[in-house]
């Protein structure tokens, strides 16, 4: 799916403006009795770099494992109706939570909700809160510039292997990359969420929060089968498969993909490369809509035309009706 010309800039005079995603946020006082953030230095820095590789090998193998069980055994209803509940608790977190209410600000709701999406949104297992708004920040007011961490065109057309190492540095190799790793810090890009401290907290705690999101689905097998078997099928596709899928989705075809690929309605203030891709949608939760997400970054839906498919924004749009969330950012026609 090739890029199409944009056929008109997107005017966003009522939106959050790609530039004012940080610049809006006041330098925010920390009080002492607040609990700290703690940026990576010395040994944490070498344990975040075993990280990653090591949970996302972990759970291929176990993605690969419930895969052969697939074709030996099925998978029971069982462990089907817990692998759509974790993917679908977890993804909203990550998608409604910590991409379009704690990195955009594009809604309200109230602390004990905020703090289950959190919680939620941690277990996607991307980075700790803090990190992400810090980072995504940045690569809005960046988009594929120089400054953006993870654009896919982060080296040199002419280079050989560019794309190729493009993609590579998009999906993983930002985080190791020396000029990427720490660019963005949230003291400089996140003091709005420094200044709460169950925000912090969770932060602090994003490596036990993302072992949970693979303990909860053996333990909820466990419940409804009794058995320790029905709580390792369990793990393998509401936490291995689970996590796999949701690792490619947004770090691979999104992060790349749909800055590599779809179509571009909109120009956004970067002239970023974003694409829309449909197919995507329901899989991504609406993130696929990028074009329109990168145009109106403020926004909390990204469904523009009626057609288009925002599982995130129908599920954010019914805490409004609710009552539950509130100051919706939508764009205007």
């Amino acid at each position: 799916m090739s890029a199409q010309q944009p056929s008109y800039v997107a005017q966003m005079q009522d939106q959050s403006l790609v530039t004012e995603v940080t610049e809006v946020f006041q330098s925010l006082e920390i009080h002492n009795s607040n609990t700290q953030y703690k940026p990576l230095s010395g040994i944490g820095k070498w344990i975040r770099y075993a990280w990653y590789p090591t949970i996302d090998i972990i759970s291929l193998i176990g993605a690969i494992a419930a895969i052969a069980s697939f074709f030996v055994r099925g998978i029971s209803p069982v462990d089907l109706g817990i692998l759509l509940f974790m993917f679908n608790f977890i993804g909203l977190g990550g998608e409604a939570g910590m991409h379009r209410l704690f990195a955009h600000k594009s809604y309200k709701v109230a602390k004990p909700l905020r703090i289950l999406l959190a919680l939620a949104g941690s277990m996607v297992g991307e980075a700790p809160i803090l990190e992400y708004a810090a980072y995504h920040r940045c690569h809005h007011i960046y988009a594929d510039q120089e400054g953006d961490l993870h654009s896919p065109y982060f080296f040199k057309a002419e280079e050989p292997w560019a794309k190729l190492r493009n993609v590579w540095h998009a999906f993983f190799g930002w985080k190791y990359n020396p000029k990427t790793n720490q660019i963005a810090s949230p003291e400089r890009y996140a003091k709005d969420l420094l200044a709460e401290p169950e925000i912090v907290t969770i932060n602090n705690y994003f490596y036990g929060i993302v072992l949970a999101s693979f303990l909860l689905p053996a333990l909820l097998g466990f419940l409804f089968t009794g058995t320790g078997y029905g709580a390792w099928t369990a793990f393998l596709w509401g936490g291995c498969f689970r996590f796999c899928v949701m690792t490619l989705m947004g770090d691979l075809i999104i992060r790349a993909g749909c800055h590599l690929f779809g179509t571009r309605p909109f120009v956004d203030q970067t002239n970023s490369q974003s694409g829309n891709i449909w197919f995507l949608a329901i899989p991504s939760l609406g993130l696929s809509w990028h074009n329109n997400h990168h145009a109106f970054p403020g926004s909390a839906l990204l469904n523009i035309d009626w057609w288009q498919i925002d599982p995130s924004g129908s599920f954010i749009t019914l805490l409004e009706k609710l009552g539950l969330a509130w100051n919706v950012k939508r764009p205007t026609p």
